[in-house]
This record gives C-alpha cells, structure tokens and sequence, in this order.
C-alpha cells in the first residue's frame, strides 16, 4: 500500500510581463501587512526591516513616510490602490496573479515578507492568512513557480472578532521566496538539498469507477500537454494517429529543444492505444535534434518498432525535371542537397550548447540591482513595433570576480509603440547610472533622437551581430559570464547557427523564422563590459 507511481510538478508558468501599476512586491506587502482603508503598511522598526525596505523603494522612485515606531505610508499608494480597486476590500486583480514569472515571484515575496516564515523542523516555508482569497492566491503563485504548496484552513482561537478559521500555506521551497534579509538568511540556513521528492507529486489511489455515459475533450495544444484543475497538475491527450510534418524545422523561442519535447509529450497520449501510429516526415537540416538522432540509431537497421527511410526527390517523385533540379543545385547546392537530395547538411552548426549556458546561470537570479561600486553598459536592439521585439540588456564587469554579470534583460514584444518603449528603457538605464546606450544601426536617427529626449546618448555599435556573437562565445566557454534565468534568452541563444559561407568565413544569425532580439542585446552588453567601455558614472 506504499505509494510508488508519481508526475512531476509543472514547471513554472512563463507568461509576458504585465503592465503593472502597483510594484507587485510592495503589493504583496500591503496585502499582508496594509490597513486596508489606506495605503500605510505596518512593520517593526526594531528589527532592521524598515530601513532596508525604505532604501527599496526608495531606489524605485516611491517616497516613503514614517507615521509611528510601527508603521509607515507610501506617497500615491491610496489612490493607486483605489485605481485597481483593491483600497478597502484588498481584492487581487486577476493580471497581478497572471503576470510575468519574476512579477509573480515578486508578489509572491511581498506576501512572504508580511506574513510568512520559515519552518526549520519541517524545513519549510509558511504562510498563515486571515483570509481564504489571499491563502489560495499565495498557493496559485507558489505553484505558478513550480513549487507544490498545502493549503489548510484551522480553527482560530484568538484575534479578529468575527474570524472563525485561519488559513495556513506551506511547502518545502525550491526558490528563494522572500527579499528581506534576515528572511532570506534563515531560508537559507535551511533550505533543502535533495529536491526529488518535491519536484513530484505521488499518486496515492487508482479508483475504479462504473461505467457512464462521458463526453471526450482534446485541447489545442501542440504538444498535446495541459494543465488540470486549480493544483496545474500536468496531463495530456489521447492521440490515435500523428503526423509530424517538416520536423527538423521547428524551432521556437518557448522551448529549447521543440520537435524533442513534443515527441516526448505525445508518446505517453500514445500508449493507452496499442495500433497507435507516430509518422514523422521531413526534408532533412542540420545534423542535429529529433529527426538526425533518430535517423542515426535506426536507419539501415532491423528495427520491428520503427522504420527510417532516406531517399531523394528525384526517387519519391520521378516526374521531376532534371533540368530544373541542375538549376536548383547551381544556386544553392549546400542547400538544395538537403531539400531535394534528402541528406543532412554539414556547412550548419549549432553556435552553443546547453550545457555550457547552465553553468554560467546563478540558480534563482532574475535580475539584479544596481550597486554604485561598478561601471554598467547598456545595448539595445531597437524595433519599429510592428515586426520585432524592442529589447534592452545591462551589464557590469566584476574585477573581483574576473566575470561580465548580466544585470537586467528587458524584452517589449509587438505591437507597440516605439516612443513610450524608448522612455521606459531611458528610466531603467539611468536607474543604473548610465549615460550612454550601445546599439545597431537601426532606423538611421530615430533610436538617437528619441534616447536623447529622454536624457541617454544612443551610440551606434562598431561591432557587426556576427562579430559581437563570435567574441562572446569564448567568455561563455571559459566561465566568464553569469547569465539571468530568462527562458526565452537561453532558447534563442541553442537556436542560432554557425553557417560556413562561400570563401571559408563563418556568420553566425537565427534561422528563418525565428528572432534573437534578447540574445542580441545579451550578447553585446557582456562583450562590451568585457572591454571596459561605457564608463560614463554620475
């Protein structure tokens, strides 16, 4: 009667960033520990939070006044709590909890460093909440990040009159859910090691049920992979047939390894239907991925579960003129040998791999704060915001360390509108203490005119993408950077290419369809922190 069958947790949400009036980490803290009629929030002097929250938000813009030894008020916060209609009911707007992966972490902080604390025997996190909304808000957030938090409600034998029933939220945590430090330092302290056991979630009962009548749903999802009920426990379709059409070119910045990960999902849908049937047809591409590995185990083999057949055009349709296939092969024979010769291309390489990506990224750092000690750069890939994604990216060189750190990653995605992107990314480089931005040659004197409105020179880079990219590399294989956790920066980076052009020299781009707008700006602010430049300092 042991329990031995168990699924993994879903793996945190990644959602766009939302436009947020309230700072979701002061959110957080008002929601716990706020008067609801008014934007003052309590806290113990004594013990060292209020000064260090004080110098927060003070570093965001927000003016803070201290109203007693226990409490304080933020300017503006009353009626920005009126404007999202959470003064006086303390109600959590929906794009709050359906916000980016770090607003939500942040949220979630806010609510922890109010109300929450860390268990030690039990080595876990801890939220007790007089009110069921908020417990289960904080339990979406948790599970939203990954984590497989417990919700119970117990009987309440002192405080608010009118309270019956408290409401406790707890679970063993895999990221660092709160900011202040003497939290921060005790979660720390007794954090866990092993995280099997809470990376899963078992299955205790398999019940038979009598037959009924039942209707059967299929959700659009590509990889055939939803998330059930309000515990996003992850399950999938049931698939009788599938045709995977031109899989050695799917590519998507949501995912590393797409054609993989999709093969993977749809296997299980699979299984409970034994004539089940996987086709995969395709030209093929670089020797890489799903199609290539399977082709290199299987092909030429006796194999009574798969067969692999490779053949050109010119066999599979024999109506083709050879006349036109010569004219295909003197334009472009590297890639015409793939598409119509059917073989795997060699002149195409992948730039860099996982792996080494891993080992430059810092576990649970999303971005940093700016420290008066260092120089930061900043490069920008400006976009017209119809078309491309507008990103930022900042950076510092630590002599201490001997290493270029990644700092912040911003990413707008179309539609836009190019001047108010400029001004929220003029504020976030002066935040840093920056004068000057570094980016492409785009748009002629628009990104010049419109970063000069805002207070930052905007300096055209002297690198070419190709060059920055190539100059990168050797930093990234030696340990000389420390990346962000930014999902969609790490799938950009595994998809771009090392293409051999005509006369020997290497380019290194995206393939078609696809962007690098964030490994863009990645690329060039740790290249140029590398080299000392951008040391304009207030």
């Amino acid at each position: 009667n042991l329990p031995n069958h168990a699924i993994p947790n879903c793996l945190p949400l990644e959602i766009g960033p939302r436009d947020l009036l309230i700072d979701p980490y002061l959110f957080g803290l008002w929601l716990g520990d706020g008067t609801k009629k008014t934007g003052v929030i309590a806290t113990n002097f004594a013990n060292g939070d209020s000064e260090w929250i004080q110098s927060s938000f003070e570093e965001k813009g927000y003016k803070l006044v201290r109203r007693n030894e226990y409490s304080f008020s933020i300017y503006g916060l009353q009626t920005e709590l009126r404007t999202i209609g959470a003064l006086k009911n303390k109600n959590i707007p929906d794009k709050y909890l359906w916000a980016s992966r770090s607003q939500r972490l942040a949220l979630l902080q806010g609510f922890m460093d109010s109300d929450g604390y860390v268990n030690p025997d039990r080595k876990q996190v801890s939220l007790t909440a007089t009110r069921k909304e908020h417990a289960e808000a904080v339990a979406f957030l948790a599970r939203s990040l990954g984590q497989k938090p417990t919700l119970k409600k117990y009987k309440r034998t002192e405080g608010c009159p009118g309270k019956t029933h408290d409401y406790s939220v707890s679970w063993t945590s895999t990221i660092n859910p709160f900011r202040l430090p003497r939290k921060v330092a005790t979660w720390e302290g007794n954090k866990i090691s092993k995280l099997q056991n809470v990376s899963m979630r078992t299955i205790v009962s398999c019940e038979e049920i009598d037959p009924s009548p039942m209707r059967c749903i299929t959700v659009d999802s590509s990889n055939a992979m939803y998330l059930c009920g309000k515990s996003l426990i992850p399950t999938h379709n049931t698939v009788a047939a599938a045709l995977f059409d031109e899989m050695a070119f799917w590519r998507s910045e949501d995912a590393a390894n797409p054609d993989r990960e999709i093969l993977a999902a749809i296997r299980p849908a699979m299984a409970t239907i034994p004539e089940s049937m996987l086709l995969c047809a395709s030209s093929p591409y670089a020797r890489r991925g799903a199609l290539y590995d399977t082709w290199k185990r299987y092909y030429g083999e006796d194999n009574n579960r798969v067969l692999v057949w490779q053949a050109p055009s010119w066999i599979m349709n024999p109506s083709l003129s050879q006349e036109w296939l010569d004219e295909e092969f003197e334009k472009d024979a590297a890639s015409a040998r793939a598409e119509y010769g059917a073989e795997f291309r060699t002149d195409v390489e992948n730039f860099i791999n996982e792996e080494v990506l891993d080992a430059c990224t810092p576990p649970h750092r999303f971005e940093l704060p700016y420290i008066p000690e260092f120089n930061y750069v900043a490069f920008t890939d400006p976009s017209g915001g119809s078309k491309d994604s507008f990103t930022l990216a900042i950076s510092h060189y630590d002599s201490d360390k001997d290493k270029c750190i990644l700092d912040a990653i911003r990413e707008v995605q179309p539609p836009f509108s190019p001047e108010e992107v400029t001004r929220e990314f003029a504020a976030l480089i002066r935040q840093y203490h920056i004068t000057t931005v570094i980016g492409d040659r785009y748009g002629g004197e628009w990104p010049r005119e419109r970063f000069m409105e805002h207070g930052v020179v905007y300096e055209p880079a002297d690198k070419v993408k190709s060059e920055v990219y190539r100059e990168l590399l050797p930093l990234i294989n030696s340990g000389k950077v420390e990346l962000l956790e930014h999902k969609r920066m790490v799938n950009q980076f595994l998809l771009l290419e090392r293409r051999t052009r005509r006369g020997g020299k290497d380019s290194i781009d995206h393939p078609p369809n696809t962007h690098d707008d964030i490994a863009n700006v990645v690329a060039g602010a740790l290249v140029y922190s590398d080299q000392g430049e951008m040391v304009d300092i207030w």
